[in-house]
């Protein structure tokens, strides 16, 4: 009895010791995991902070066309904005862009701009604004004219676009509300393929006039646009393939050693999906395509193709 005693007791132990050993293991793997991220994401910061180190540099050093190298190599480490503001910065640098090529690069940029070269940007942004304003005074008086047309519910009126500035098409509210008003024309003459088609083409970031109305009706035909863009994807696969396998034959294959804008250049084109791994000493891409072919790239350049 006594010895059946001592065996449940050590039988009891054992299997306490199991359980604490086995939440010491589960607390080790959570600690070691969270480690791991907190390396991978102080490295990715890193690694962004080594190229726009490298950026500013060759910048320093005038070198504008090797900064828009590494910049172009690179995309995944900055902001859309931020990538916009650089690019606009050190192609201006590096062609000496003055009057409305200037002003093309850096009046849509935002107001603050606080990334790299911020100091430069927004000088230039500024100078393009001052220079933008008489097309901007003339743009808004057009926008106002609109405005009342569609108030007015005065539909179909062919003369509109042949009234508006010449360069009108760099105004996107402007591009953005004549799509609006040649939409609800078509819709007031049953016209609905042309309905649809002139409201899909309204950037979905609008956000100036009418902007709630026209997210309304996005959302109401969201289907039939679909369908619509599906029916035009189709149409103009089939239009396009002789001249698509033209161009390819003056295309290069995709070879080692490759960028990732040239691979996008390349007879392969763009990928059907990527798929990516980031890891504490790079950037690994696997670019996936059709027939099983892939092309691996370490840190923005191909290292293997697979076919």
């Amino acid at each position: 009895m006594k010895a059946n005693k001592i065996l449940s007791c050590l039988l009891i132990f054992l299997i306490l010791q199991g359980c604490s050993n086995g939440n010491k293991n589960e607390n080790t793997k959570k600690h070691e995991n969270t480690n791991k991220h907190i390396v991978k994401k102080m490295t990715l910061q890193e690694k962004t902070e080594n190229v726009k180190e490298k950026i500013q540099e060759l910048a320093n050093k005038k070198d504008y066309q090797g900064a828009i190298d590494i910049l172009s190599k690179n995309p995944d480490y900055f902001s859309v904005t931020e990538y916009d503001a650089i690019s606009a910065y050190l192609f201006t640098k590096k062609d000496n862009l003055t009057g409305q090529d200037l002003t093309d690069k850096f009046v849509n940029l935002p107001e603050n701009y606080n990334g790299l070269f911020s100091s430069e940007v927004n000088k230039f942004r500024l100078q393009a604004i001052q220079a933008n304003k008489p097309f901007a005074n003339e743009t808004l008086k057009y926008k106002n004219y609109i405005i009342q047309l569609i108030n007015s519910k005065k539909f179909g009126d062919y003369t509109v676009n042949s009234k508006f500035p010449a360069n009108w098409e760099n105004d996107k509210d402007l591009v953005a509300l004549d799509f609006y008003y040649w939409a609800l024309s078509y819709k007031s003459t049953g016209d609905m393929d042309s309905f649809y088609d002139s409201l899909r083409r309204i950037p979905d970031d609008y956000n100036e006039t009418y902007a709630n109305d026209i997210k309304n009706l996005k959302n109401k035909y969201a289907a039939e646009i679909l369908e619509l863009e599906n029916k035009k994807d189709s149409q103009n696969s089939t239009d396009t393939q002789d001249n698509t396998d033209i161009q390819a034959v003056n295309k290069p294959e995709p070879s080692i050693g490759m960028t990732a804008d040239e691979v996008r250049n390349s007879t392969w084109g763009k990928p059907m999906d990527i798929n990516k791994t980031i890891t504490v000493y790079d950037v690994d891409e696997q670019w996936v395509y059709k027939g099983d072919r892939y092309i691996y790239l370490e840190d923005g350049i191909v290292t293997a193709i697979q076919e």
